[in-house]
Parts: C-alpha cells; structure tokens; sequence
C-alpha cells in the first residue's frame, strides 16, 4: 500500500517528485533507454497479471455486466480466452499483428483484449461514436489484421467505405455463423504456438478522445499496461477481491485501466456498466457491493442527486477517484451527506500515459484544495516548462510535462508537429497549469483553450471556478468565439442542479466578484446539461450556438 502525503515531496532543477527512499516497494529499472521508476513486484507482461488473478482467484466474480445479467469468474473467462486463442492463431494472428474492436462495453471485449494479450497481438479499440467517416480514418491508419465489429455497428462500418479484410472480420451477435465471433472460438487445437511475448511488444493502440481535433493513436507496450494498472491500485489502495464500478466505456483508457485492469490487478470484481444513467449506477453499487470507483465528477454529482429519499443502500461504496474535470466545490459537502463512507480522490491522467494516475490529491487534501488535480504519484515525475521548454520553478504557470513507467513513447503516425510532445521520455501535455512548493498541480486550461480578449489572456478554468461558486450551479464551461473588434469575445454555459434555478445576473455577480473586468464572460447560457463526450469530457466547441462560430460583430 501507498500513503501519499506531500511531506515526502521534492524538487530537483525544477523537477518535481517524491523522495524515493520514502517507499520502498519502488525501484528504478531501465525501459527503452529510459531509467524509470517501478513497482518492485511486477509481472512483466499484462496477460502474466490475469493469469496470476486466475490462479488466486478462479471461481471469483471476475466481470459483471448489470444491464444483461451477464457474469463471469476469472476461470471462466480465462478457458474462453483460451479458446478465442486458438481463434486468432487460425487466422494468423501472431505477435505485432493488429485488432480492431468496434464493440461497447461488452464480455467479448474483455475477452478480446486478454487474449490478444495473451499472443502478443495488439488491440485498437474504436469509439463505438465515430462517425463512419471518422472509422474509416482510424481503420486506415491501424490497417487491421482482423476487425471485431459488435452488431449494432455493422451499418456504420459498412457506411465507412473502409474495406477490411473479408475474411478477417467477425461480428459480436451477428447471424451468419461463418462470420460470427462466436466462430472464433470453435477453432481446434493448434500444435503451433505464438512467439514469446516480451515487456516491450505493444499491447494496445488507444486513441485520445479527439476534443482539440482528430483523435491521435497512441501506442502503449505491456510495460506500460502493467505499470499503469498496478500504480491505480497502489496509489488508491485497493484491497484485494474488492468490486470496481466502471461507468466508462472499455475503448476509453478510464474504462479499461482504472476499471478492468485495475480490477485484474487486485483479483477483484469489475461491475461494467454499458452506458452511464445515475439510477443504474445506484443499483449496482447496492447489487454488486461496489467498493472503489473511477470516473468523471458528473457521474458522482448526478448519482448524489438521485440518493437523497432513495432506498439505495450504498454503504459499500468506500472510495471514489475522479479526472477529467474539476469537482464542483459546492458538490463536496452533498456528496459527502449522502455517501457518508466516501473517499475521494482527484486523479490526473491522459491517454498519452494510459490513464495511469501520473497524479493524484487523497482525501484528507480535498476539501480545502478543491482545485488541485492531484500531486505527483510515486512513480511519476513532474515539471513545467516555458514555450522554449525551459523548466520553470514553483509557483509559475507553463505547460506540464510528465515522465514516468507508463508514459507513452509517441504517436503513431503523429499529425504534423505532434511528434514534438514526447522528447527524451517526456510528454509534454498540453495542459497548462502551476505546480507549487508542496507539489500540488492546479490546471489553467490547455494551451489551445486560451482566450486572448482585447490583449489579456483568459483561461477557461478561472471562469469556470467563479461560475461554480454560484451555489445552483451543477457544471459549467467557457470557451470563445471570434469578434472584429476585440478578436475573442467570452461565452459562459452553465447547467443548474435540478429543482434550482440560476439567473444571468447571479452568473455575472460572481464572476465580477471573483475575476478581473476582461475576465468576465460577455454572453451567459443556461442550459440542462454541458455537451460532453462518450466519458463525460466536455467538448467546448459545442458550447458555441451556430450563428456565433463563423464571428459576428459583437451587439449586431
């Protein structure tokens, strides 16, 4: 187990992280050229760790799916993974080949992930969102040996007009047996045996959400994957044989690390929802006895709604971790009422580092320091640097840039200047934010997000945190839109809690209060709830009405 606690934290040259001494489970070892920080007591290779649980654990829950009623222990899924084993070896499919999964959050996907895990074959899960035009351009540059494509999906795969192997694609529930995932697992026995897999064979192909423009693939190796999995259980610590709620979906790196690896790393139960409503979340914490959770603040917020006069019993529920977006301050002491066992913990992660808790604040910090993203993880390392990529000392405001064991390399066919985000075994985020003395990590925004109105930057998170200071105020978002005169002018969304009401001029009150003049928004929206992605990111260019994208003279 891991007490993180900023007492044990460092700087050297403007790099922050915690004192190695200080936990001695943690060693260096050398990765790709790269000398990183490590759990001691590691398995090299993701399918290793599911084997191990297997062995612990056979006739335990391993995946539980509420809304079909389907549950699996580790034995069983383990014997279907070894049949979906000789599937893949019939057609072909060895070390470094490439699978693609157009599936929700299913069985067959995690039997897909485990046993192409298990032949060193390598996974690319897709957004079951995409729109066929969008699968067409991530099929194009994964160039699949072989395609899983769930039913509900085969329109949009054949709409995409990408042409996948016609024999080497199996549908999940389709109705022609000869082309039925099912198939797969009717191979027989194959007296040849896959190469042997090492630490450094890619394991998976994940794909940032695509909020700041066309998704880009990032290549992650099984030395990441174990890293990752172990360090979320470690840093939140996990008990074994615990239950896991995952309302994220498996293609997203939230979903599949901080759940079901996560869940294979402790023997535990992953209860996977297929889609997220705060009703279901609710019952399967009472169904499932549902320990931890990682997910995004709207899924605890709308969840804490639901509790107040409900019959749910949801005193299992000891631990919730959250990221991609700041809790609401004026939602802590709510969420606290109603899950009175709670712990929470804000986590900062990205897919560039297999959403592997690369920070993380525990909950003794949280409620006066609602703002900050998280410290350091002991693995991790930390700086912020200057537009010329000088490192920059405490208290400074810069880009973040991350080093650690399940770090990515780079990107797979990176879009033109990408490359330029990993540089000798850093990754140079994007995020703009401040890093003080203690190690807390506060977040600006990201470096396309800033706002330059009439000269003055402006950034989305200072706005936002003054919007939420309205104590009605459930989420809110702040992007810009073009304007002759001052180039950018300022747009304020906000939803209300429910049975409450918000007015402009409370929005407008606050923000006069808490920021300077330029800072405060020209246009307020209340609306019923932010547009937001498949794992709850806020997409701000959807915060902008039509007739305001293309720029208007602002009054007109």
């Amino acid at each position: 187990m891991v007490e993180l606690t900023n007492d044990t934290i460092i700087w050297e040259d403007n790099v922050v992280q915690h004192r190695l001494n200080s936990f001695p489970q943690i060693t260096q070892t050398n990765h790709r050229g790269r000398n990183v920080r490590v759990y001691e007591d590691r398995p090299d290779l993701l399918f290793e760790l599911f084997a191990a649980a297997v062995k612990e654990s056979p006739g335990s829950e391993f995946a539980v799916f509420p809304e079909s009623g389907v549950s699996r222990t580790y034995r069983e899924v383990a014997n279907r993974v070894d049949q979906l084993v000789e599937g893949f070896l019939s057609q072909g499919i060895s070390v470094g080949d490439r699978i693609a999964l157009i599936l929700d959050s299913r069985v067959e996907f995690v039997e897909s992930i485990l046993a192409a895990a298990k032949i060193g074959a390598v996974i690319s899960p897709l957004n079951t969102r995409h729109s066929p035009e969008e699968i067409q351009a991530l099929l194009a540059e994964t160039n699949p040996d072989l395609v899983i494509v769930g039913s509900a999906y085969v329109q949009k795969l054949a709409g995409s007009n990408y042409e996948p192997p016609s024999d080497q694609t199996y549908t999940v529930g389709g109705t022609d047996p000869k082309s039925s995932y099912e198939e797969l697992l009717q191979s027989e026995t194959r007296t040849a045996r896959p190469a042997n897999v090492t630490s450094e064979d890619l394991l998976t192909v994940m794909y940032t959400s695509g909020t700041t423009g066309q998704p880009k693939a990032v290549p992650i190796d099984n030395f990441n994957g174990v890293n990752a999995a172990l360090n979320n259980a470690r840093v939140h610590n996990l008990e074994e044989n615990i239950s896991i709620l995952v309302p994220s979906p498996l293609f997203h790196v939230t979903g599949l690390v901080c759940g079901l690896l996560t869940a294979i790393a402790v023997n535990g139960t992953a209860v996977i929802m297929r889609e997220y409503d705060p009703d279901r979340f609710l019952q399967s914490v009472e169904s499932e006895d549902v320990n931890y959770c990682m997910g995004v603040p709207t899924h605890l917020v709308l969840a804490a709604e639901k509790v107040t006069g409900s019959k749910y019993d949801t005193s299992s529920f000891k631990k919730f971790a959250y990221g991609g977006a700041p809790m609401p301050s004026e939602a802590v002491p709510k969420i606290r009422e109603v899950f009175p066992n709670i712990e929470l913990y804000h986590s900062y992660g990205k897919t560039e580092n297999f959403a592997g808790i690369a920070a993380m604040i525990p909950d003794s910090y949280i409620d006066d320091n609602p703002e900050v993203v998280g410290m350091p993880t002991p693995t991790m390392k930390f700086s912020v640097v200057d537009e010329n990529r000088n490192r920059l000392p405490p208290g400074e405001i810069g880009e973040l840039a991350m080093y650690g064991p399940f770090v990515a390399e780079r990107y797979l066919n990176p879009p033109d200047g990408t490359d330029e985000e990993f540089r000798d075994g850093w990754h140079y985020t994007g995020d703009i934010g401040v890093i003080d003395e203690s190690g807390f990590i506060r977040l600006r925004g990201r470096k396309g997000d800033m706002m330059i109105r009439g000269g003055e930057n402006i950034y989305p998170v200072e706005v936002e945190d003054a919007l939420l200071s309205v104590g009605a105020v459930r989420e809110a978002g702040v992007t810009s839109f073009p304007d002759d005169v001052l180039g950018e002018r300022v747009i304020a969304v906000v939803a209300p809690r429910e049975q409450q009401r918000v007015t402009e001029d409370q929005l407008r009150t606050a923000c006069e209060e808490h920021l300077a003049e330029y800072k405060v928004p020209d246009i307020f929206r209340i609306v019923d709830e932010l547009p937001r992605n498949q794992n709850g990111k806020l997409e701000r260019d959807e915060l902008v009405p039509k007739p305001l994208q293309f720029g208007i003279k602002f009054g007109e």
